[in-house]
């Protein structure tokens, strides 16, 4: 299942789901004195339960592919991941097909608890996995294409979920962030694998060469910088210096640590790729920061 991923995967959802906060009626704790709100009344206000489900939904499907790639790479995974369950004899692939089963129903059951337009988007979802799996994996850069649209569609999930995608510009601007470093994230893992690739499928560093290859990851990684840089500038004018300046450092922190993933890929795409994961994990604290830990009143955004 990969549950780190699939976990992350959640934090996604719940990232744009924060970041698409729209106006809504005060809480009803509000209404209520001596009650007080909290903080998480007012950035995700009456949507426990159909939130929960989203997060869940997020968290299933995406385990769900996971399962399903290892379903499908166990020859390539004896060679370039031996360890891995289904190619060690840990987990036979029965039992592995009944997981894949239990995954998709209970995703697409908390994605029609999280109501119509998530489990539309969950079903969409769904497909586009299945489609990468039989066909657009072993065709190179389209593959990788589908994979980082996937990652950024959590983003869009929770906005989807939230329901006030007319908010939901900060949701759209980590999802770009997303799809091109994990974009370049992709190509990196491709020059990783290319030996164990070879027979199984073409990828990107089949057909160009590592050397070119090495450009398209760091084109990506660069595009991915240049993606966050409005969610700094559209925070400068509505958050307090010392805030702002927290919010810079994150990303840039997070930007630092996608720039050097861009250019080790040249020379070591396996430790470009863990740098490419630890910078898009690094924003993702930093779009977390502004919904949650900035106090309501304090922003003008």
């Amino acid at each position: 299942m990969r549950p780190l991923n699939a976990f992350l995967a959640a934090l996604g959802v719940l990232a744009g789901m924060a970041l698409s906060v729209g106006p809504v009626p005060e809480p009803a704790c509000q209404l209520q004195p001596p009650l007080a709100c909290s903080h998480v009344d007012r950035v995700f206000p009456p949507l426990y339960v159909s939130g929960s489900a989203a997060l869940a939904a997020a968290f299933f499907i995406t385990a769900f592919g996971n399962v399903l790639n290892d379903l499908r790479d166990v020859d390539v995974d004896r060679i370039a991941h031996p360890s891995r369950p289904l190619p060690s004899g840990t987990v036979t692939k029965r039992s592995a097909a009944r997981m894949l089963g239990l995954l998709l129903s209970l995703g697409l059951a908390f994605a029609a608890l999280a109501g119509v337009w998530p489990l539309l988007f969950a079903a969409g979802t769904v497909l586009l996995l299945l489609l990468y799996e039989s066909r657009l994996k072993r065709e190179g850069l389209s593959g990788n294409l589908v994979v980082a649209l996937l990652t950024a569609s959590t983003f869009l999930f929770g906005a989807v979920a939230q329901g006030h995608l007319e908010t939901a510009r900060f949701a759209v601007i980590a999802a770009a962030m997303a799809f091109f470093v994990n974009l370049a994230r992709e190509v990196a893992k491709d020059m990783q694998d290319v030996d164990a690739d070879r027979g199984h499928r073409r990828t990107l560093p089949m057909q160009l060469g590592m050397r070119k290859s090495g450009f398209v990851v760091a084109a990506a990684a660069l595009a991915g910088i240049v993606a966050s840089a409005p969610f700094m500038a559209w925070h400068q004018d509505c958050l307090s210096r010392q805030d702002f300046l927290v919010l810079t450092g994150l990303l840039l922190a997070a930007d630092a640590a996608v720039a050097s993933g861009g250019l080790l890929s040249f020379s070591r795409p396996a430790w470009a790729q863990r740098l490419l994961k630890v910078g898009m994990a690094v924003a993702l604290v930093a779009f977390f920061f502004v919904p949650l830990f900035v106090p309501p009143g304090l922003t003008a955004c």
